[in-house]
């Protein structure tokens, strides 16, 4: 299972080349980003939705924010979490801090319908070739990201800590779920990114 993860999920599909005017020039390839549909769940460095770093992690600041949600409280045997979703499905998760009372640790985004800005990832696709190189277990799963980043993947698949080819491991293993952290990625990992201390 995945867990707590510190640290730092609108995804971007790939560009295109197009072929301008005359001289038969053509344009570098640039990543687009969708327009997320109504019903998707946009996420940035800023945050996930509508939540931000600034957003209590109370379930009535929650349910304030997250209107058109069910959100439900649950306490597991590594803390109390917020599960929220809509129309029957879970969307995600939200972790409090347990060290800064009130405050995010990170989000874990369980739905397909999510759309990541400035990446080309989706849950139930593979990650691009240069995308996301720095990989860790977190607990016994892995989970890659870009350092500065705020936005994770993590893989249901098992994982070892000293095993040095992680990143080419998962070139054909599907995101599991996709983890928002108010604080960026630095590789430095401490015992709060344990994926399996959560849902």
């Amino acid at each position: 299972m995945f867990g707590r993860m510190s640290g730092t999920v609108i995804i971007s599909v790939g560009g295109f080349l197009a072929a301008c005017g005359g001289s038969g020039t053509t344009a570098t390839a640039t990543p687009q980003t969708p327009k997320p549909a109504a019903d998707q769940l946009v996420i940035s460095a800023a945050g996930v939705g509508p939540l931000t770093a600034q957003t209590p992690a109370t379930l009535n600041a929650l349910r304030e924010r997250l209107v058109g949600y069910d959100v439900r409280p649950v306490n597991r045997t590594e803390g109390l979490e917020y599960v929220v979703s809509k129309n029957g499905e879970t969307v995600f998760f939200v972790i409090p801090d347990p060290d800064q009372d009130g405050k995010i640790l990170n989000v874990h985004v369980t739905s397909a319908k999510a759309v990541i800005q400035a990446h080309a990832w989706t849950i139930g696709k593979t990650l691009g070739t240069a995308d996301a190189r720095t990989c860790e277990c977190w607990g016994d799963k892995p989970t890659c990201y870009q350092k500065g980043d705020f936005v994770a993947a993590s893989f249901d698949r098992s994982c070892d800590e000293y095993d040095p080819d992680i990143r080419q491991r998962l070139a054909s293993v599907p995101i599991a779920r996709l983890v928002w952290s108010p604080n960026a990625f630095d590789g430095d990992r401490g015992d709060d990114n344990d994926p399996n201390s959560g849902p």
